[in-house]
């Protein structure tokens, strides 16, 4: 199953670019994709390439870091891709499942 085909979650699109750089070589689209904070900037990692990104406007840019600096488990994915801008996709996940109950956990012979 690839990242793009997860449901659920609370998604936000972005529209991202790195100022000053061009997206090379140029993510495909659904590829998985990761953001992070570091110091005063997000950088955007798809596949072994790393570049600083911020959102094309400035409302943009304050989203994508409500996304990064949340705290919750998310996913990203390139949804759409150019070399000059690309379209993030995130799902942030808000609920937990807890089980309090002690459970069992066993592996079939076949799994093996």
């Amino acid at each position: 199953m690839k990242v793009a085909d997860v449901s659920g979650g609370v998604a936000t699109t972005l529209r991202v670019h790195a100022p000053g750089q061009r997206f090379q070589p140029v993510p495909a689209k659904g590829e998985e994709c990761s953001l992070v904070r570091s110091g005063d900037q997000t950088l955007l990692t798809v596949g072994g390439a790393v570049w600083a990104i911020e959102g094309v406007t400035p409302a943009e840019t304050t989203v994508l870091t409500d996304v990064v600096v949340c705290g919750l488990p998310a996913l990203a994915y390139v949804a759409q891709a150019g070399p000059d801008a690309l379209v993030v996709e995130t799902r942030r996940y808000t609920q937990e499942l807890r089980i309090t109950e002690p459970m069992e956990l066993g592996l079939d012979d076949k799994a093996l």
